[in-house]
């Protein structure tokens, strides 16, 4: 019986087979039962007329439902039938909410894990005082070198002030005719900046090398020859990491995700994503699959997996010094060796006129505030 099903299936979807988790959500659906399916960015192909996604946002044909999507398990307390639910990337804790929202009974879930085992992890902790310029100082150098022959990087920021403060930085280290290949991508950027944006990241070899962006970068969206990914501040949860982690390798070539933050940057995290950047001994891809009941490849090679698993490789393979991330080398680098091994002379110069620039504005506001304090007591 279910043969016939699922060949008419095919038929009225025009396609000519369909994966294991599509025929079991499909004759889930035909025995009556809701189903909550959680496939990853890239995979998800599902052919329907119309599916909307929880997180949608307007397009120039589809107006945004997001206020009313609370409302969705009423309707379906009228109509008796069965959902079907799909997204990309659900937590446990998320699905909870989801199911909740969707008044979904009797669910069947089929969920997929997010990892993308071309990606190796990296984390690093910064003290509230480095400044921007000298935190991404590894990029600078090889954007400043090689322009455009730098690694296209994708620099994801949680807020627009963020994100304009980065771009500020490498505004003011680099020069003019260097700037070509940065560019900034928020909420609040003009629909044609956006759309030159994404028209130039759509291509491998398009001018723009660097993109420094909020979440609005992370939607319906494949931008092609990223192999490293940053986030400069963790987003909130989990779901929004993964999903934004997996804008590199998409062409399945080794990738580099390197996570930077400070103190400030932890405020109102989710307790999965707190956890995540907290970690010192555990696996960072196992801490971050657990979020979704799953686990690594346990075939994947140490150096290959994420920082703490590189320090505990021993394969004594030549390749493992092969894959650190361009940071960690920086730092290596401007500990270990003499003024050859700046930026150039030219953006050294910019980078120190910059600091003591911040240096004296800082001074500027504390005198002003001495003085408006004396000022006052007299």
């Amino acid at each position: 019986m279910a043969v016939p099903c699922m060949t008419k299936v095919r038929e009225v979807l025009e396609v000519e087979k369909l994966n294991s988790q599509q025929e079991k959500a499909i004759s889930s659906l035909l025995k009556g039962k809701d189903v909550f399916l959680s496939l990853r960015t890239g995979i998800n192909q599902f052919k329907f007329g119309l599916i909307y996604s929880f997180r949608g946002e307007s397009t120039e044909h589809v107006q945004a439902f997001r206020e009313w999507f609370s409302l969705t398990g009423e309707i379906r307390s009228l109509i008796s039938c069965p959902a079907l639910v799909i997204t990309a990337t659900d937590s446990k804790e998320a699905r909870k909410v989801n199911k909740k929202r969707l008044a979904l009974n009797n669910c069947v879930d089929i969920i997929d894990s997010p990892d993308r085992e071309n990606i190796k992890l990296f984390v690093h902790k910064l003290k509230n005082t480095v400044p921007i310029e000298v935190t991404f100082g590894w990029l600078l150098k090889d954007l400043s070198l090689k322009k455009k022959d730098c690694t296209r990087t994708l620099i994801f920021c949680s807020s627009i002030k963020i994100c304009a403060d980065v771009y500020t930085a490498f505004l003011m280290v680099l020069d003019k005719s260097v700037m070509e290949y940065v560019h900034m991508f928020h909420s609040c950027t003009s629909e044609n900046v956006k759309e030159k944006i994404r028209e130039d990241m759509s291509d491998e070899n398009g001018n723009i090398r660097v993109l420094i962006a909020t979440s609005a970068a992370g939607m319906s969206v494949n931008y092609r020859g990223i192999n490293n990914a940053v986030h400069y501040s963790p987003p909130k949860d989990m779901d929004s990491f993964v999903q934004q982690l997996g804008r590199a390798g998409r062409d399945g070539s080794q990738s580099f995700h390197l996570l930077i933050y400070n103190s400030r940057h932890t405020r109102k995290l989710e307790l999965d994503m707190k956890n995540y950047i907290e970690n010192v001994d555990k696996c960072r891809r196992l801490q971050m699959l657990e979020s979704y009941d799953s686990f690594p490849n346990a075939k994947v090679v140490k150096h290959l997996c994420c920082d703490i698993c590189l320090r505990n490789c021993e394969c004594n393979d030549k390749c493992c010094l092969l894959y650190q991330h361009p940071y960690n080398l920086f730092q290596s680098d401007d500990d270990s060796s003499d003024d050859n091994s700046c930026i150039s002379n030219e953006t050294d110069l910019r980078v120190m006129m910059f600091l003591i620039m911040k240096w004296i504005q800082s001074l500027n506001k504390i005198f002003t505030t001495l003085l408006v304090s004396v000022c006052y007591e007299v």
